[in-house]
């Protein structure tokens, strides 16, 4: 299921960096007077994230509602690159390991049945990446 979805998590993905992401990236270097930053390639690509130990709960919920719980790991192909100013820099090797919880309520008697659907995760994901180019300066001894 996430292969055939995967193409059109890359279209969601860029546009909730567009308008969620890069603007906190933006506000956080502005306070470090570092202006210009841009996304110039953001690609998920071919590999999707693996969705492993569901479980979904039938005690303790509201009859409204539906929750699963599931562990996800991301470790694919992506390629982001970025500027800050005339600083080009990218990511690679970006890797996402965290427990999802999916929320789907109202449940509906028409279709589609559902409501609506809440997706996050129950705790802060665990992050790993590389950064490449003039942002690989950070990963100099002593800095």
């Amino acid at each position: 299921v996430l292969f055939k979805i995967w193409p059109g998590m890359n279209h969601f993905v860029r546009n909730l960096v567009r308008e969620s992401i890069k603007p906190a990236i933006v506000k956080a270097l502005s306070d470090y007077k570092l202006p210009g930053f841009q996304f110039e390639r953001l690609v998920l690509g071919r590999i999707p994230p693996k969705v492993y130990g569901i479980k979904t709960y039938d005690k303790n919920t509201s009859r409204n509602e539906i929750i699963i719980d599931c562990e996800v790991l991301y470790a694919g192909d992506c390629d982001i690159s970025f500027t800050l100013g005339n600083i080009k820099g990218g990511i690679r090797d970006f890797q996402l390991r965290g427990m999802l919880r999916i929320v789907m309520k109202p449940m509906l008697t028409i279709m589609p049945l559902i409501g609506g659907v809440q997706i996050f995760f129950l705790n802060n994901p665990e992050l790993d990446f590389n950064l490449v180019g003039a942002a690989d300066v950070l990963d100099f001894p002593g800095l």
